[in-house]
């Protein structure tokens, strides 16, 4: 089957051509009306959306392929009403950007206004790629967008339009900070700073993290004397070996030992005694709580006391006289 194409109307009949140029005729009749209006009817069939609930998405910032793609209605149906929805939007950046304002820092001859001084300082920004939109929000109102690059960066500052009033209010820091006096070169782009390496490399690696740390110095013990020792190594039974007692009394001895040497000696006076004197009070006898043998009674002796024989000290036991 070839292709044919209407290339125009003549007496009724409808003008064909096909691709080999070959013309045909088709009388415009009651059956082609019927024929067309059932594909019409055919294409028309979906979704009803009305004119109004188009414009407003249209009007929201979507495109005809989105509206087309959210309300199920065909894409010719939605480009019908693209027109005067696109004629509003740039009527409302223009009416934005011819809002007057106070900039100093404009030159004599530029105007006063919105625009003027926001394309003044994004052009000390040596800013590329400016790009204007606007929308109208179906709770908040109109917003008007400003996109650009400046130093690789992108950027994106948004204001509210109030069209009545003519007013322009910042709603996101980046344009706070080109609507504000002074704003824009020096806070718009961040500048870098140099990191120092040692500081980095000691955050990112500890020798020290991996060297076992040593175990703490056990406590020191303080030292005891031997007795005390030799009566905290007895037996629970409480009964003392013959070592036990040998060390015991060796300590018991030269504690006595050391007393009597430490003992100060009374000065002999070289002048004769006047009257009678007192005789010198006896040297203080070693705390019984000193050694463990003082627990044992011992009968009192005058005079001084006898050492005991080596025997006494090796068995612990007066030898059997013979």
């Amino acid at each position: 089957m070839n292709d044919v194409t209407v290339t125009g109307v003549e007496d009724g009949f409808l003008v064909l051509e096909s691709r080999t140029g070959e013309r045909f005729r088709l009388p415009i009749d009651e059956v082609l009306h019927s024929h067309v209006r059932r594909v019409r009817s055919r294409t028309d069939h979906g979704p009803r959306v009305s004119p109004k609930e188009i414009q407003s998405q249209l009007r929201a910032g979507l495109s005809a392929g989105d509206v087309a793609e959210l309300t199920g209605a065909s894409l010719e149906t939605i480009e019908r009403f693209e027109g005067p929805v696109l004629a509003e939007l740039e009527h409302t950046v223009s009416s934005a950007l011819s809002v007057p304002v106070l900039a100093e820092e404009l030159p004599e001859d530029a105007d006063a206004t919105f625009g003027s001084a926001v394309r003044h300082r994004i052009d000390s920004l040596d800013a590329v790629d400016e790009h204007w939109a606007s929308w109208k929000d179906p709770e908040e109102g109109w917003r008007i967008k400003l996109t650009f690059t400046a130093g690789g960066v992108d950027h994106d500052a948004r204001w509210a339009f109030d069209a009545k009033r003519h007013a322009l209010t910042p709603i996101n820091d980046q344009a706070a900070l080109l609507s504000r006096p002074g704003g824009g070169p020096s806070t718009m782009i961040p500048r870098l700073r140099a990191v120092s390496t040692e500081a980095a490399e000691t955050e990112s690696f500890a020798p020290e993290a991996f060297v076992e740390e040593e175990p703490p110095a056990p406590p020191v013990q303080p030292r005891l004397p031997k007795a005390a020792r030799a009566a905290m190594n007895r037996g629970d039974d409480g009964h003392e070996s013959p070592h036990d007692q040998t060390a015991d009394l060796l300590e018991a001895l030269r504690r006595r030992r050391g007393e009597r040497e430490a003992a100060p000696q009374p000065e002999q006076d070289t002048a004769p005694a006047e009257g009678p004197t007192e005789p010198p009070a006896p040297l203080p006898s070693a705390p019984a709580a000193d050694t463990p043998s003082s627990s044992r009674p011992r009968t009192p002796k005058k005079g001084r006391a006898a050492l005991p024989s080596w025997d006494e000290i090796v068995f612990g036991a007066k030898p059997d006289e013979d």
